[in-house]
């Protein structure tokens, strides 16, 4: 039943008329990618993943009309130790997530969710190259996804998840490694995401960051294709359990890094931005952030809402309700702003799976959210400042 619903849910997705343009090539002025994170493989390595991540995405493609999900799982769950293989078994549950996300034709990102070290504890552990894991083992880690998803074009790579509390120039060089292996692998022309230090923070990139080294990072050849940086911003009060709002993004977050981009001809994705789904303050606040990211969209390609997946509704965060309906943050920012408020285009369902791949998504049907342990909430979302 799982596996119908989703085959139906794509194609009730080709034949709409709703969209009309090129995958990605946005609307007017717009950004070119409007999504959401799916949440759960990051929830620790014995984690059961968004059990509906599938039928969430088809709501957010066939209702919301979004073409980019961001798909987050540990470094830990995919491989046993550090430098070791896959996991087959660990893997091939993740793989059918992504299968479900290329298979509505949407970009996926495939983001290790780390934070630059490997036992992850969220804010302890030893930094990869510093202390901790060498470099090669994370570079083994993306030699294999590389591989595995070369062909797929719609695959997203970004390399880690908010580094932070570490050697900048270390991790620069660290990045430029991992991006020379994807490249090596076979995944030549795919979307490669870099993220800075000080928690991928917008706002901090060209200062604690580590800007102006990862402006440094190339493809093999010299060039800087499809090299795109990370960034994040929550416009909630430090600590993200507030629900209010209290900055739009602008400032403190979107500018900083604006016209040193715009003058080297660079991109940004912003892959993690929130706030609380219901108050006004961020109604106003995200939308207007939303706003100056699609007047900027030479500079900014689009953005991923943090979040849904497994998290339960009760999440202060969550972009989806009880009954699996938008919380008025989706429907009044992230969707209504979704490309400049106009159509993302035409997006072709694929039923091509990686060579090797694991096969067609199957799992748990339920609509049940997952709570994840306070473990987790504590030290991902609650316990740290935020730019």
């Amino acid at each position: 039943m799982y596996y119908l619903n989703v085959i139906s849910a794509v194609l009730t997705f080709a034949t709409s008329s709703a969209v009309s343009q090129t995958a990605g090539g946005g609307g007017g002025s717009g950004c070119k990618f409007a999504g959401v994170n799916i949440a759960g493989f990051d929830f620790g390595r014995d984690s059961a993943g968004p059990t509906n991540g599938a039928e969430q995405m088809a709501h957010f493609v066939n209702d919301d009309k979004q073409n980019i999900f961001r798909l987050p799982v540990e470094w830990d769950y995919v491989t046993d130790t550090s430098g070791g293989p896959l996991n087959q078994a660990k893997f091939q549950k993740y793989d059918q997530l992504m299968q479900a996300c290329l298979q509505f034709g949407a970009y996926c990102i495939l983001d290790i969710h780390s934070y630059a070290r490997y036992n992850l504890d969220g804010t302890n552990g030893a930094v990869v190259g510093q202390g901790g894991p060498p470099i090669s083992d994370l570079v083994n880690t993306w030699t294999q996804l590389a591989k595995f998803y070369a062909s797929q074009e719609k695959v997203v790579m970004a390399i880690m998840n908010e580094p932070h509390d570490l050697d900048v120039n270390i991790w620069s060089q660290t990045v430029q490694q991992c991006v020379t292996a994807i490249r090596q692998a076979g995944a030549t022309s795919q979307m490669i995401l870099l993220p800075g230090s000080s928690w991928a923070s917008a706002g901090d990139f060209f200062g604690g960051g580590g800007g102006d080294l990862l402006m440094q990072v190339t493809n093999p050849g010299g060039g800087t294709e499809n090299l795109i940086f990370d960034f994040h911003n929550y416009f909630n009060a430090p600590g993200s359990s507030n629900p209010e709002c209290i900055n739009n993004g602008i400032t403190n977050a979107w500018q900083p890094p604006l016209e040193t981009l715009r003058s080297a001809k660079r991109q940004a994705m912003i892959t993690e931005l929130g706030g609380g789904g219901t108050a006004q303050s961020c109604l106003t606040n995200v939308c207007a952030g939303l706003d100056f990211l699609n007047q900027n969209s030479d500079v900014y390609l689009g953005w991923t809402a943090w979040s849904a997946g497994a998290f339960d509704a009760s999440y202060v965060m969550s972009v989806l309700d009880a009954s699996g309906n938008d919380v008025p943050l989706m429907k009044q920012c992230f969707v209504a702003k979704s490309y400049g408020g106009g159509s993302p285009g035409t997006i072709t369902p694929t039923n091509g799976t990686s060579s090797g791949s694991p096969g067609s998504p199957q799992g748990n049907s339920s609509t049940g959210g997952y709570l994840p342990p306070p473990s987790y909430v504590q030290r991902t979302r609650f316990a740290r400042r935020r730019s």
